[in-house]
């Protein structure tokens, strides 16, 4: 049998190395495949699928690329794990945070800024400090607190000549960062996260620490109801808990799996595998 294709600029990654592992161990036959350098398949229509079951970890750079490359592969009758519609609209925050949500969700109040008056218009809208961020990106890349009008002109302008759009966010001081870990459409795990010392980013690649929240919390029903909306199978879904009220910040379509494992003890590559190879591709070859 073709077996599991994992999407993935590099096998040595530690998400993807634990997946082709879980994969592997359950019986299935795995290729990991980097969609950015591979040449895009030509007579999509042509032939068996090459693949049972992928499994997408496309990241943002190359995301274009990458994305074509899933779209090619399903069309010609490969499963995906991941909708990839669901894939393409994470890679935007803005799609998700101002796009309609399941009842009961509160997105992080967001605003797309070009730069100038419109920029100026939405900080004093929030009040400053605010959190300015590129709307595509990773962990934490590109964000960062502005404090007055000037800089946050100059922030949103310098983000656009690189041709980034940008978000304007109110900075909730104080608040306390939340991923869900969403597999099959159920919470599997949660943590909570702190910033490291003199930054305000929660992101476990640039230092923050993790503490194992339950997996049933209050967070885990809005998060499985996101997850649900965009048909993902696999979704982290970070929320931000402020003053009594649970904001939902973004939703990661490739979240990774070393800080939440660690934090946790729960063994979730094996979880994903279990599900792709149970209810994807029952074959399990």
């Amino acid at each position: 049998m073709p077996g599991t294709a994992i999407l993935s600029s590099d096998e040595s990654f530690h998400s993807t190395s634990r997946l082709k592992a879980a994969f592997e161990a359950l019986g299935s036959a795995v290729t990991v495949i980097d969609p950015a350098r591979e040449p895009l398949l030509q007579g999509i229509e042509a032939g068996p699928p090459p693949f049972d079951l992928l499994v997408p970890r496309l990241g943002s750079r190359f995301f274009a690329r990458s994305f074509a490359f899933l779209e090619a592969l399903v069309a010609r009758g490969c499963a995906s794990m991941q909708d990839p519609k669901g894939v393409r609209k994470c890679r935007r925050k803005s799609s998700v945070l101002l796009g309609p949500l399941p009842a009961g969700v509160v997105p992080v109040p967001s605003a797309l800024a070009s730069g100038g008056k419109s920029t100026a218009r939405e900080a004093e809208r929030f009040g400053f400090p605010v959190v300015i961020k590129p709307d595509v990106g990773t962990q934490g890349i590109g964000a960062a607190v502005v404090h007055d009008r000037a800089s946050a002109a100059a922030y949103v302008s310098a983000l656009s000549a690189f041709g980034e759009d940008a978000l304007v966010q109110p900075y909730l001081e104080g608040g306390k960062d939340v991923r869900v870990f969403v597999i099959g459409g159920k919470s599997a795990a949660a943590m909570s996260r702190k910033p490291a010392k003199g930054d305000f980013r929660a992101n476990i690649h640039r230092g923050a620490g993790a503490e194992a929240l339950p997996a049933g919390g209050p967070w885990a029903a809005p998060a499985e109801a996101v997850a649900r909306m965009l048909d993902l199978s696999v979704a982290g879904v970070d929320f931000l808990e402020h003053r009594g009220t649970l904001y939902l910040l973004e939703v990661n379509a490739s979240p990774g799996l070393k800080g939440i494992e660690a934090a946790t003890g729960v063994r979730l590559a094996e979880q994903i595998a279990e599900l792709g190879l149970s209810i994807f591709h029952p074959q399990g070859g």
